[in-house]
Order: C-alpha cells, then structure tokens, then sequence
C-alpha cells in the first residue's frame, strides 16, 4: 500500500465534518434569531398590556387588570401576572416558543406603566 492510497477519502471526511459544523451554526442561528423575535413579541405584549391596565385604573384592579388580559391575548400573549397599586400597573405575559424551541419554557416580559407624575420628585 502506498502513502496515496492510505489517504484516499480523507478529504470527503473533511468535507463532511464542515459542512456538519455549517448546518449546526445554521441551526444555532435560527434559533436564537426566534428567540429574540418571541422576546420582541413578548416586550411588546407586556408594554401594551401595562398601558391598558393603566389607563383603566378607575375601572379598579379587576376591571384595569381585565383589559391588561384582553390586550396581551390580542398580543398572542398570555398574562401571567397584573398587580395596580397607587396608579401603577405591573403586568408581566408570556408567550410560547414555537416547535422545537418549545421545550426551553416560555418566554415572559414585564412592563410597569402610570401617569407621568407618580414617584416623580416634587421640583
């Protein structure tokens, strides 16, 4: 046997393992360009929500936090939390990853929104 025939093929090997560490770079890629879109979705979501609880405050933390429920479901949003204390609303939603991404859990946001001048320092 020559030194020729011992390294026939070890090029396709070669090939085979790039273009292996290609695909699994691809894939890492899309995954993670899925997950911050969802967490867009969710920031966005969570931000609404926090803003229609808020302009319903005089609606009381059922009705405000009601409405918070109503937009993060119109979000594609799941509200997992709504409290309104002194004006304030804090919600935080979450959203479901798609696919395969499902089993990393959800992916959940928080948003607080109320009138410009609560918590403000009196000037």
């Amino acid at each position: 046997m020559t030194r020729g025939e011992a390294s026939e093929g070890s090029a396709t090997i070669a090939m085979l393992a790039g273009i292996g560490v290609v695909v699994a770079a691809t894939g890492v890629a899309i995954a993670y360009g899925v997950g911050t879109e969802f967490r867009h979705r969710a920031q966005g979501a969570a931000d609404a929500a926090a803003l229609a609880s808020a302009a319903d405050v005089l609606a009381g933390p059922e009705g405000a936090c009601e409405r918070a429920r109503q937009l993060a479901a119109a979000n594609g949003a799941r509200l997992e939390r709504c409290a309104v204390a002194h004006s304030i609303a804090d919600v935080t939603v979450s959203i479901e990853l798609p696919g395969a991404l499902r089993s990393l859990g959800p992916v959940r946001a928080r948003a607080r929104a109320g009138p410009a001048s609560v918590g403000r320092a009196a000037r």
